[in-house]
């Protein structure tokens, strides 16, 4: 039943591996299963509802727009000057992530704070740091 219209986020999920999509399922409490169609499925009903699941038609910015609504960013700082139908979806996404990091890091208590402080401080000084989110690993120097 999976909707035409969340092309992009069926992409991502088809790359996801078993874990991540399971992770996704039991942070939004998808009931039915991890795969990627099921998980599409669940975030177009609980984006849309019963009936929405089957006749909305929002594409997959639009509900990273949604997400970015919810979690409130910075939208004056996000569009500086520029309007919505020029971001990319991606932009939106990292507003996000760095709006959720934002809060985690204010709630956190002191000694935590600067604990994670601390190992950040490590492992920037490190010069074996490996990043493995390129498609080849980048060396920090």
């Amino acid at each position: 039943m999976t909707s035409n219209n969340l092309p992009e986020l069926r992409a991502l999920l088809d790359r996801a591996s078993a874990e991540d999509r399971a992770n996704l399922q039991r942070v939004v409490g998808a009931g039915f299963g991890d795969s990627p169609e099921l998980l599409c499925d669940h975030i177009q009903f609980l984006r849309a509802g019963v009936i929405g699941q089957f006749l909305d038609n929002r594409d997959y910015k639009q509900l990273v727009t949604d997400v970015a609504d919810h979690v409130q960013i910075d939208w004056p700082a996000l569009l500086r000057g520029r309007q919505w139908s020029d971001l990319f979806a991606a932009d939106i996404e990292d507003a996000v992530v760095v709006t959720a990091l934002q809060k985690i890091l204010r709630e956190l208590p002191d000694e935590d704070r600067r604990r994670l402080a601390e190992e950040l401080g490590k492992e920037a000084q490190d010069p074996n740091i490996r990043f493995t989110f390129w498609p080849q690993p980048l060396s920090v120097r």
